[in-house]
Protein backbone atom coordinates (compact mmCIF):
# COMPACT_ATOMS: atom_id res chain seq x y z
CA UNK A 1 0.00 0.00 0.00
CA UNK A 2 1.28 3.58 -0.92
CA UNK A 3 1.72 5.81 1.72
CA UNK A 4 -1.03 7.82 2.74
CA UNK A 5 -1.78 11.53 1.49
CA UNK A 6 -4.40 13.72 1.12
CA UNK A 7 -3.98 17.23 -0.66
CA UNK A 8 -6.07 19.86 -1.82
CA UNK A 9 -6.48 22.08 -5.57
CA UNK A 10 -8.04 25.24 -5.76
CA UNK A 11 -10.24 26.62 -8.18
CA UNK A 12 -10.33 30.30 -8.61
CA UNK A 13 -13.63 31.64 -10.11
CA UNK A 14 -13.91 35.42 -8.82
CA UNK A 15 -12.70 38.00 -11.82
CA UNK A 16 -13.24 41.02 -8.94
CA UNK A 17 -13.86 44.44 -10.77
CA UNK A 18 -14.87 42.53 -13.68
CA UNK A 19 -18.36 41.46 -12.39
CA UNK A 20 -21.45 43.88 -12.93
CA UNK A 21 -24.47 42.39 -10.94
CA UNK A 22 -24.96 38.99 -10.40
CA UNK A 23 -24.34 36.27 -13.26
CA UNK A 24 -27.06 33.94 -14.24
CA UNK A 25 -25.77 30.91 -14.52
CA UNK A 26 -21.42 29.31 -14.00
CA UNK A 27 -21.31 25.56 -14.39
CA UNK A 28 -18.11 24.77 -12.77
CA UNK A 29 -16.93 20.68 -14.09
CA UNK A 30 -14.49 18.80 -11.73
CA UNK A 31 -12.83 15.86 -13.24
CA UNK A 32 -10.78 13.67 -11.16
CA UNK A 33 -7.92 12.54 -13.35
CA UNK A 34 -5.23 12.12 -10.71
CA UNK A 35 -3.02 9.17 -12.81
CA UNK A 36 -0.57 8.16 -9.75
CA UNK A 37 -3.29 6.42 -7.70
CA UNK A 38 -7.22 6.25 -7.42
CA UNK A 39 -7.70 9.59 -5.17
CA UNK A 40 -10.88 10.43 -3.77
CA UNK A 41 -12.30 13.83 -3.15
CA UNK A 42 -13.61 14.08 0.63
CA UNK A 43 -14.63 17.70 0.68
CA UNK A 44 -15.43 20.47 -1.98
CA UNK A 45 -15.41 24.00 0.25
CA UNK A 46 -17.11 27.30 -0.98
CA UNK A 47 -16.75 30.58 0.14
CA UNK A 48 -19.56 32.73 1.31
CA UNK A 49 -21.64 33.50 -2.00
CA UNK A 50 -23.41 37.01 -1.78
CA UNK A 51 -26.90 37.53 -3.22
CA UNK A 52 -27.78 40.97 -3.01
CA UNK A 53 -27.21 41.98 0.62
CA UNK A 54 -27.44 38.19 1.65
CA UNK A 55 -24.53 35.95 2.40
CA UNK A 56 -24.64 32.25 3.03
CA UNK A 57 -22.47 29.13 2.98
CA UNK A 58 -23.46 26.85 0.39
CA UNK A 59 -24.38 23.35 1.25
CA UNK A 60 -22.48 22.00 -1.80
CA UNK A 61 -24.11 18.75 -2.11
CA UNK A 62 -26.96 20.71 -3.04
CA UNK A 63 -25.52 22.10 -5.88
CA UNK A 64 -23.77 18.77 -7.18
CA UNK A 65 -24.61 16.77 -10.30
CA UNK A 66 -22.87 14.04 -12.33
CA UNK A 67 -22.31 14.11 -16.01
CA UNK A 68 -20.11 11.76 -17.95
CA UNK A 69 -17.54 10.88 -14.91
CA UNK A 70 -17.77 14.95 -13.75
CA UNK A 71 -19.16 16.48 -10.69
CA UNK A 72 -20.82 19.30 -11.76
CA UNK A 73 -21.54 22.38 -9.68
CA UNK A 74 -24.38 24.50 -10.56
CA UNK A 75 -24.54 28.27 -8.94
CA UNK A 76 -27.24 31.07 -10.23
CA UNK A 77 -27.43 34.34 -9.73
CA UNK A 78 -24.31 34.84 -7.91
CA UNK A 79 -21.76 37.59 -7.13
CA UNK A 80 -18.41 36.40 -6.98
CA UNK A 81 -15.61 38.17 -5.22
CA UNK A 82 -12.41 39.01 -6.05
CA UNK A 83 -10.80 36.13 -4.70
CA UNK A 84 -13.32 33.25 -4.50
CA UNK A 85 -12.11 30.20 -5.20
CA UNK A 86 -13.47 26.78 -4.80
CA UNK A 87 -10.81 24.47 -2.47
CA UNK A 88 -11.24 20.83 -3.45
CA UNK A 89 -9.90 18.08 -0.59
CA UNK A 90 -8.39 14.65 -1.98
CA UNK A 91 -6.99 11.50 -0.15
CA UNK A 92 -6.57 8.13 -0.64
CA UNK A 93 -9.07 6.00 -1.07
CA UNK A 94 -11.65 4.93 1.49
CA UNK A 95 -10.49 8.60 2.89
CA UNK A 96 -7.52 7.14 4.52
CA UNK A 97 -5.51 10.25 5.48
CA UNK A 98 -3.61 8.77 8.39
CA UNK A 99 -0.10 7.50 8.72
CA UNK A 100 -0.89 4.28 10.27
CA UNK A 101 -1.74 0.95 9.23
CA UNK A 102 -5.47 1.56 7.67
CA UNK A 103 -7.54 -0.93 9.53
CA UNK A 104 -11.46 -1.58 10.39
CA UNK A 105 -11.85 0.63 13.68
CA UNK A 106 -10.26 3.66 12.36
CA UNK A 107 -13.13 3.53 9.40
CA UNK A 108 -15.53 5.86 10.79
CA UNK A 109 -17.92 5.03 8.10
CA UNK A 110 -19.03 1.61 10.41
CA UNK A 111 -20.17 4.10 13.60
CA UNK A 112 -21.86 6.79 11.83
CA UNK A 113 -24.68 7.65 9.29
CA UNK A 114 -22.91 8.41 6.05
CA UNK A 115 -23.59 12.09 5.06
CA UNK A 116 -25.11 13.16 1.44
CA UNK A 117 -22.25 15.33 1.14
CA UNK A 118 -20.18 11.95 1.23
CA UNK A 119 -21.57 10.25 -1.24
CA UNK A 120 -22.18 13.10 -3.67
CA UNK A 121 -18.73 13.42 -4.35
CA UNK A 122 -17.52 9.83 -4.97
CA UNK A 123 -17.91 8.40 -8.61
CA UNK A 124 -20.06 5.10 -9.36
CA UNK A 125 -17.05 3.22 -9.14
CA UNK A 126 -15.97 4.72 -5.49
CA UNK A 127 -19.18 4.43 -4.30
CA UNK A 128 -19.16 0.48 -5.39
CA UNK A 129 -15.88 -0.25 -3.53
CA UNK A 130 -17.02 1.51 -0.44
CA UNK A 131 -20.46 -0.20 -0.45
CA UNK A 132 -18.03 -3.36 -0.98
CA UNK A 133 -15.54 -2.64 2.30
CA UNK A 134 -18.51 -2.59 5.02
CA UNK A 135 -18.68 -6.50 3.46
CA UNK A 136 -14.81 -7.06 3.03
CA UNK A 137 -14.13 -5.92 6.88
CA UNK A 138 -16.31 -9.42 7.75
CA UNK A 139 -14.37 -11.38 5.25
CA UNK A 140 -17.09 -11.48 2.75
CA UNK A 141 -15.37 -13.85 -0.38
CA UNK A 142 -16.08 -11.66 -3.57
CA UNK A 143 -16.34 -13.12 -6.84
CA UNK A 144 -14.93 -10.22 -8.67
CA UNK A 145 -11.67 -9.82 -8.96
CA UNK A 146 -11.11 -6.67 -9.31
CA UNK A 147 -12.49 -6.17 -5.89
CA UNK A 148 -10.57 -9.02 -4.30
CA UNK A 149 -7.79 -6.95 -5.57
CA UNK A 150 -8.32 -3.53 -4.36
CA UNK A 151 -9.30 -5.28 -0.54
CA UNK A 152 -5.97 -8.12 -0.67
CA UNK A 153 -4.07 -4.59 -2.13
CA UNK A 154 -5.29 -1.65 -0.17
CA UNK A 155 -4.23 -3.51 2.87
CA UNK A 156 -3.60 -7.34 3.32
CA UNK A 157 -3.24 -6.79 7.00
CA UNK A 158 -7.12 -6.79 7.49
CA UNK A 159 -8.67 -8.51 4.25
CA UNK A 160 -8.86 -12.48 4.74
CA UNK A 161 -11.74 -14.53 3.64
CA UNK A 162 -14.20 -15.79 6.20
CA UNK A 163 -15.84 -18.82 4.93
CA UNK A 164 -18.56 -18.25 8.08
CA UNK A 165 -19.41 -14.60 6.31
CA UNK A 166 -23.23 -13.83 7.29
CA UNK A 167 -25.21 -11.04 5.79
CA UNK A 168 -26.19 -10.40 9.38
CA UNK A 169 -22.69 -9.40 10.77
CA UNK A 170 -23.15 -6.18 9.68
CA UNK A 171 -24.31 -3.88 11.74
CA UNK A 172 -27.90 -1.66 11.88
CA UNK A 173 -25.44 1.80 10.97
CA UNK A 174 -23.78 -0.53 8.67
CA UNK A 175 -26.59 -1.82 6.41
CA UNK A 176 -28.14 1.78 6.45
CA UNK A 177 -24.80 3.17 5.22
CA UNK A 178 -24.66 0.38 2.24
CA UNK A 179 -28.28 0.83 1.65
CA UNK A 180 -27.35 4.48 1.56
CA UNK A 181 -24.44 3.92 -0.74
CA UNK A 182 -26.78 1.50 -3.51
CA UNK A 183 -29.28 4.59 -3.66
CA UNK A 184 -26.58 6.61 -4.31
CA UNK A 185 -25.12 4.77 -7.08
CA UNK A 186 -28.70 4.34 -8.78
CA UNK A 187 -28.54 7.84 -9.12
CA UNK A 188 -25.23 7.84 -11.35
Amino acid sequence: MAAPSFGMATYFYGSGRAWHNNIGRMTINIKNNITKRDEWIYDIQMPEIGYGNLTINLPIEKYINWNNGYIQIQLYGIEPNENDTIAIWFSSPLWDIGPRVFNPERFDCRMKLLEDKSLCLLSKSQLRILRNSFYAFYGYSFRDENLKRFFSDFDPSWYSVNENFRENMLTEIERSNVNKILEEESNR
